[in-house]
């Protein structure tokens, strides 16, 4: 039992006669990943005992090969399925059956290793934080890419150098869409990583074992998601009140979120004063360790892997910030801002009115008006009388979750990318509230 691309990648959205869309390749802001690999490796420990002689071992043991001689061999892919044969099924179940016990023993060093990546990463980064998010808890939608990704590399320099390769501090961040992605340009919140290399660090952080990474099938996926559009906006738009946000956007945003492919990372990664925390994350030694691993894992004969002298890795220590990328499907990727400390775009550009409390993460019902989902504590219960599950408090007290940046009240205006002095920050007077009203219009059917 694992995770796959669209475990983070496929969100929902509750539509106006109250059925359910999925929203492939957007964020999937109700699953809690850390919590659910924390419950899964604690739940296993005990189970997966060295001793094969133990009682939670066998029974676990028995748990499966009872399962597997019950259920029909189409039941695990489903009966319909094209991806594999009846015949294939079976082979596995079979194969599974007589190597029960090298199943497990293989499952028990992945567990371990998940675990000794958590205690590093708690003891070297979490810990070094005043007032730290959990690890293995919090709101949904959050994910520890980079910090769980540089644990693998602690077995290369020694835990005695670990600081050299794991994060300063938290480095928790949004999940974010994966919607016409550049397949030869730079990925993560940072813009550290190159093309193909995206693609193949995303499937060694749930495979584990570099070697067993399927080089076809990650080609086969990072090419789809070069022409995967965004999932369209599900609900009305006044199209005069897009007609005049266009003409804002335009104005004051496209300089910096323009589509990225062919710009260089100077070019499209920015330091608009937001928590700085995620992008501190990569360590000077952990971009050349990875960058040899992602090569030595590429062959030369997929096309793909061809890299630059740059490699596939990029050292980010000279130009720290965060990828100002295309705004495409924006509206289903709040809460706003790498660390989701933002709940809706008009928080995003009305800072005055951003909150400092814990609000709520989770839901899948949308506010339309102020674009982005329900956030506010005091509907929680309605919420979950409605269905809503995953329902929880994300607190931007805790470090790396401060609802900074991206303007402020003081400091309305930035630097974009073209060297043009624009506005991303609007008050909320009566005047300031029409233009944020037209612009979150249009911010809304990109």
């Amino acid at each position: 039992m694992t995770r796959t691309c669209g475990s983070c990648h496929t969100g929902r959205v509750r539509l106006a006669d109250g059925t359910m869309r999925l929203v492939h390749g957007g964020a999937n802001t109700e699953i809690n990943l850390h919590q659910f690999i924390g419950d899964l490796t604690g739940m296993l420990k005990p189970k997966l005992a060295t001793a094969a002689t133990a009682p939670e071992y066998q029974a676990f043991r028995k748990r499966i090969l009872d399962t597997l001689a019950s259920k029909p061999p189409d039941w695990y892919w489903g009966a319909n399925s094209t991806l594999v044969s009846p015949a294939d099924a079976a082979k596995e179940v079979a194969t599974v059956t007589a190597n029960i016990d090298a199943v497990l023993a293989r499952m028990r060093v992945m567990n371990d290793r998940r675990l000794g990546g958590f205690a590093l990463l708690q003891a070297h980064s979490y810990a070094k934080a005043q007032n730290p998010p959990s690890l293995t808890g919090g709101a949904p939608g959050i994910v520890e890419t980079s910090g769980l990704g540089s644990t693998s590399l602690v077995a290369v320099v020694g835990v005695d150098k670990a600081d050299d390769v794991l994060p300063p501090g938290p480095s928790k961040a949004d999940s974010p869409a994966v919607w016409t992605i550049d397949p030869t340009g730079y990925a993560n919140w940072d813009g550290t990583i190159r093309g193909f290399a995206r693609s193949l660090t995303s499937s060694l952080a749930v495979v584990g074992d570099p070697a067993k990474i399927d080089i076809p099938t990650n080609a086969l996926i990072q090419n789809f998601l070069g022409k995967l559009p965004a999932e369209p906006y599900p609900f009305p738009v006044d199209t005069g009140a897009r007609t005049r946000g266009e003409a804002t956007y335009r104005a004051n945003c496209a300089g910096c979120h323009a589509p990225a492919a062919g710009r260089s990372r100077n070019d499209i990664v920015f330091d608009v004063g937001t928590d700085a925390l995620r992008a501190e994350a990569i360590r000077p030694l952990a971009v050349v360790l990875m960058g040899k691993l992602v090569l030595s894992i590429c062959p030369k004969s997929q096309p793909e892997c061809t890299f630059d002298a740059q490699g596939p890795v990029v050292d980010p220590s000279s130009h720290r910030g965060y990828v100002a990328g295309p705004l495409h499907g924006a509206w289903a990727i709040a809460p706003y801002l790498h660390n989701s400390s933002v709940p809706t775009l008009r928080q995003l550009l009305v800072p005055s009115l951003r909150t400092s409390a814990p609000f709520l993460r989770g839901s899948v019902t949308y506010n339309q008006k102020d674009g982005g989902w329900e956030w506010d504590p005091a509907k929680e219960g309605a919420l979950r009388g409605s269905g809503e599950t995953a329902l929880a408090l994300h607190d931007p007290r805790q470090a790396g979750y401060a609802p900074v940046g991206h303007g402020s009240a003081t400091n309305p205006m930035v630097m974009d990318g073209q060297g043009k002095s624009v506005r991303i920050a609007w008050s909320d007077s009566a005047a300031d509230t029409a233009v944020v009203d037209d612009l979150i219009a249009y911010v809304l059917t990109l």
